[in-house]
């Protein structure tokens, strides 16, 4: 008996240290088909698996972001790891929070089975327990699940593991993370895991992505595309031929007739429920992240606008480029200055960390550099004084030994409404160097100008780089002025980075008319001459 004793406990130690084996021996799952079966990880769930022990080895903790199609296994995943989790370890709590209170049930009830059909050997005591929650008293451990709404969810006590499910769909979301996230410690051994399907750009969900991209969050971003599900799959008829669209796909992504014949199955399907089926099927299955979130371009504003054309890793501007800084103004609401370039030649900025080749055609513009004056909260401002703002502006520009060839500033900065002009402020600050000329107005205009820059002709005509954090989060999710879509976005949103675009694009017409052209080249006679005298 003593014998038949150790070897239990040398298994339990051993499934108490693999999640993966432990899954597939103590865990129960219910399939697509209805059955009960082992849990044996899918491709997507390894991948993830793998992700979760590389962070754990590097960061000592867990900290992912989850984009991913529909019903991959991924809350499995994530459920059964806190499952392991907290039945294996004293004093642990797990928070589950989901978008909706039938999904809270779904994965309630998958806890719920993981620990009925666990072997008698693993399967904790269970004390005080109810629908929202697994109580193991013996080991002080606890498993509870709630729904976004209320955005005091998760705030009353000290966890250790956090599942956020479909947080691109949560009401309150930014209220709740403050609450839920900041209950988890950061400490070593903690995890969080964010996942969801795509819900468009105006969310959280799509916000902490970027930011995880960007590398400027503690997250991992982990996108799972929909082709390594091995059951999404049908036989191809034999009269089946692939479309131009469709061998581009099977060329990028290695895909087969049999996942092409899928493909048309679930679109067809998403079209007969009254939706856009392939749009709605580039969000619900994505190829690739982009994908998942430009689907949702309805009432977008720069629907051509991504990340795959227009984004450019951080490099070092050329001297020799014109370089030219646009201001728009705000206390209440966030001011933004950023940093143009003009290429002046076709250039190729090389692959590097994870981004490839990407060629900046002559005359392009480049944003390569923002200073946002906000507190950290979307679309309110820090009140910094305007002599303030200036003074920094050039003590970065000194910093780099930068030559700024011009300045553009919003053209309400003239105006004194309240004694001298912003403007004229920060001229004065600066012993007469932050001179500045007014922007041109126009919106329909600009609008035009930059959407024609975003198409280009063989490659577009304006970049911004990685490091443009505010670019990336606000002016690709702003949407159109439904009562004068010709002039762009809505003017009550988070645009200020847009309207320093607007202006930049105004000083540097694309759309060229005759008048433009001998302004140009006017313009470029002095700055040459400019340029000369200062050497």
């Amino acid at each position: 008996m003593k014998n038949n004793d150790n070897k239990l406990e040398v298994i339990a130690n051993e499934l108490a240290n693999d999640f993966e084996l432990y899954a597939y021996n103590c865990l129960k799952i219910r399939t697509k088909s209805g059955d009960i079966k082992e849990f044996k990880l899918n491709d997507a769930q390894k991948y993830l698996d793998n992700k979760c022990k590389e962070q754990l080895r590097q960061k000592k903790k867990i900290r992912v972001i989850i984009l991913k199609g529909r019903q991959q296994g991924i809350s499995t995943y994530i459920e059964g790891r806190l499952f392991w989790k907290v039945t294996n370890n004293a004093g642990r709590r797990a928070f589950i929070l989901t978008h909706e209170s039938e999904a809270t049930k779904n994965l309630f009830e998958m806890s719920e089975r993981y620990l009925q059909l666990c072997p008698q050997f693993m399967k904790p005591k269970v004390g005080a327990s109810s629908e929202k929650e697994l109580s193991f008293d013996l080991i002080d451990s606890g498993y509870r699940v709630g729904t976004a709404g209320n955005k005091n969810t998760g705030r009353s006590s000290t966890i250790q593991y956090f599942h956020g499910s479909e947080a691109a769909f949560w009401d309150n979301a930014s209220d709740i993370a403050k609450g839920a996230l900041q209950a988890v410690p950061d400490e070593a051994g903690t995890e969080i895991f964010i996942e969801s399907t795509a819900n468009g750009k105006l969310n959280w969900f799509y916000e902490q992505w970027v930011l995880a991209q960007a590398g400027e969050s503690d997250y991992l971003p982990v996108f799972i595309p929909w082709f390594w599900q091995k059951e999404y799959r049908v036989e191809p008829s034999d009269k089946m031929i692939a479309t131009r669209e469709e061998m581009e796909l099977i060329k990028l992504y290695n895909l087969d007739m049999w996942q092409i014949a899928w493909r048309r199955k679930k679109i067809a399907e998403l079209s007969s429920a009254g939706l856009r089926g392939e749009d709605e099927f580039r969000q619900e299955y994505p190829n690739t992240w982009e994908e998942a979130f430009e689907a949702s371009t309805l009432g977008l504003a720069f629907e051509k606008l991504n990340r795959e054309r227009h984004l450019v890793r951080n490099f070092t501007i050329p001297d020799h480029w014109t370089k030219f800084t646009v201001i728009d103004w705000g206390t209440a609401r966030p001011f933004a200055n950023c940093w143009f370039a003009v290429a002046d030649s076709d250039t190729i900025i090389s692959a590097k960390d994870g981004y490839t080749d990407k060629l900046i055609p002559a005359g392009s513009l480049v944003l390569y550099r923002e200073f946002y004056g906000w507190n950290g909260q979307p679309n309110v401002g820090c009140r910094l004084e305007s002599s303030e703002v200036a003074r920094r502006i050039l003590q970065v520009e000194e910093e780099t030994g930068e030559i700024i060839d011009y300045r553009v500033g919003d053209a309400a900065m003239w105006g004194e409404h309240d004694g001298i002009s912003v403007a004229e402020r920060m001229y004065k600050a600066t012993d007469n160097v932050f001179k500045m000329i007014q922007s041109r107005k126009g919106k329909a205009q600009n609008y035009q100008e930059f959407r024609a820059r975003l198409q280009g002709e063989d490659y577009p005509a304006f970049y911004a780089l990685a490091g443009c954090k505010h670019f990336w989060r606000t002016v690709p999710s702003l949407q159109l002025d439904e009562l004068h879509p010709d002039k762009g976005p809505d003017s009550d949103q988070e645009d200020h980075i847009w309207d320093c675009v607007a202006y930049a694009c105004a000083s540097r017409p694309y759309i060229t008319t005759e008048n433009d052209r001998v302004r140009n080249e006017v313009e470029e006679s002095k700055r040459l001459a400019k340029k000369a005298n200062r050497k």
